[in-house]
Order: C-alpha cells, then sequence, then structure tokens
C-alpha cells in the first residue's frame, strides 16, 4: 500500500491516495472482525466445557485478540500517510501509554490480582489505538487527504482479492511477527505461569519490561524515511555507508537496552537471574538487527 501511495504522490495524483488507503482499510477490518470473532468463540466453547470456567486466560486471550485486530487497523490507517510523511506525536504520547500500563498494573494487582495484566492490556491499547487515530488523523486533513471511508467502497471484488493473495503481503507480514517475537515469548510464560512459580516470575518480569523491549526494534522506524530517500542508485554509495553506521547503531541500541532492562529485572525480582541475563541479550541483539534488516 505504501509503495503504491508514493507512487501516486510521486505522479502528482494525491487526489487517488484516499481511494488506496480505503480499500486496504476495508480488507483490514474485515480480517480483524474475523479473529474478534473466533477469539469471542474459542474462549466462550472453552469456558463451557465440563469442569471448566472462565478464567484470566480466557479473558488475556481475548484481549491479545482485541489488540491484534485495533492493530490491523491503526497500522493500516497509519500507513497511508506514513508513506509521504513523517507522524509526529508529543513526547508524552510516545512514553506515557506504556508507563499508564507498568503504574497501572500495580495499582490494580492488590485487587484484581493476575486479572491487573489483562486488564491494563486492553486498556492501553485502546488508549494508544485513540491516540494514533487522533494525530494521524491530523496529518489526513493537514494534507488534504479525507478518507473515502470503507462503507463507501466500490472498488471490484478482483482487485481485493488480488492484495490477499499478493506474495509480497505475506512476505512482509512474517518479517514484521519475527521483530514482534516478543509477544509470543510473553505469551508462553503466561502459560507456564499457571503451572510453576518460575514462569510466573519471569512472565511478570517480561510483561513490565516490554516497553523497553519493544523499544529495542522500534528505534529503526526513525531511519525509514532516511532509507527510502537513499533508494535511487544516484545515492548507492552514500547509502552503503550509511547502513553500515546504523547497523553498529543498532548492537549500540540493543545493548543500552540490555543493561536497562537487566538492572529492573534484577530489582523486581530481587535475586540473581543466572542465565536469564544472557538470554535477554540475545533476544534484545536479535531484535535490533531484525528490525534494522526489515
Amino acid at each position: 500500500m505504501r509503495e503504491k501511495v508514493r507512487s501516486l504522490h510521486r505522479e502528482k495524483k494525491s487526489y487517488l491516495i484516499p481511494g488506496v488507503v480505503s480499500q486496504w482499510l476495508l480488507l483490514a477490518i474485515g480480517c480483524s472482525f474475523s479473529l474478534f470473532v473466533l477469539a469471542l468463540a474459542w474462549a466462550f466453547l472453552d469456558s463451557i466445557r465440563p469442569a471448566s470456567e472462565f478464567s484470566v486466560f480466557h479473558f488475556y486471550v481475548v484481549v491479545i485478540t482485541s489488540r491484534l485486530c485495533l492493530s490491523l487497523l491503526t497500522r493500516t490507517f497509519h500507513s497511508g500517510v506514513y508513506a509521504i510523511r513523517r507522524i509526529y506525536r508529543p513526547f508524552a504520547a510516545i512514553v506515557g501509554i506504556d508507563l499508564l500500563g507498568f503504574v497501572g498494573t500495580l495499582f490494580l494487582w492488590p485487587v484484581f490480582g493476575a486479572w491487573s495484566f489483562p486488564l491494563m492490556l486492553f486498556a492501553t491499547s485502546l488508549t494508544g489505538g485513540a491516540v494514533t487515530f487522533v494525530f494521524v488523523g491530523r496529518v489526513y486533513r493537514f494534507l488534504g487527504l479525507l478518507l473515502d471511508w470503507p462503507w463507501r467502497w466500490d472498488a471490484q471484488p478482483a482487485s481485493m482479492l488480488k492484495k490477499v493473495v499478493d506474495k509480497e503481503l505475506y512476505l512482509a507480514g512474517f518479517s514484521y511477527a519475527l521483530v514482534k517475537f516478543d509477544a509470543i515469548i510473553v505469551f508462553v510464560f503466561f502459560l507456564t505461569s499457571r503451572q510453576n512459580e518460575a514462569g510466573y516470575e519471569y512472565f511478570v518480569v517480561l510483561y513490565l519490561l516490554g516497553p523497553m523491549i519493544r523499544a529495542s526494534s522500534e528505534w529503526a522506524q526513525l531511519f525509514y524515511f532516511d532509507l527510502k530517500r537513499l533508494g535511487a542508485d544516484l545515492f548507492a554509495n552514500f547509502r552503503e555507508a550509511f547502513e553500515r553506521l546504523v547497523a553498529v547503531l543498532a548492537g549500540v541500541v540493543a545493548g543500552v537496552f540490555w543493561l536497562v532492562s537487566s538492572v529492573s529485572a534484577t530489582l523486581i525480582l530481587e535475586k540473581n537471574l543466572g542465565f536469564f541475563y544472557l538470554a535477554l541479550l540475545t533476544l534484545l541483539l536479535v531484535r535490533s538487527r531484525l528490525a534494522f534488516l526489515q
């Protein structure tokens, strides 16, 4: 979608951009609705089994699915204009949401216990989505790109089918999933936390360290426009030097966040975590490098 938007922008056909974004928004809405219905159906059917009930595990699954569905919408909306312009947000809006989740979890823990994790995850997801729509919407309005919203979409079904079967859609999704693999790790520890205390401790630590773990990959987005501008053959030599410097920066960023995360984890659990430090360093180095390559 971003490639198409950039192409239209270069060809002075920006008036066609809202239609392109609307088509992708419709696809995102369809995927989000289907995923959410499947998650609700699974939670309901699993909770009514004999000797079973609706638990924090079911709620957690529904919440992370809801977050995924919301991300599909906000990412599509965001990408439509991010293809041609940076989107500026106040520093408070960037760090405040994760800080809200951290403080809120600590505040709710004495009352709700393990339920506080999915509760705050749901709250921060809604808040983050709302903030994204507000600031991205301002850029759309500033550029005069008023969207033809999906319910006014009138393209042919064949064009949508072409998007669904395009291999680049899945390659891009797979590369992004690799960068976001920490969410799977946290979920695995959440599952094991129901059987042993060690799994629960690591789940709590990774959940609370989430902002720093995500930052170890999201830093690379700062260089997105610089790399795109250097895409022409004319800048090949300069681009190679630039990429070498950014590759070094990937290791530096990972090391800084590893140090902060290790100290934080030690303070949270009040003990030496041994092998966890090495595993965390490996995770952050791999994530940072993958983010740069992506």
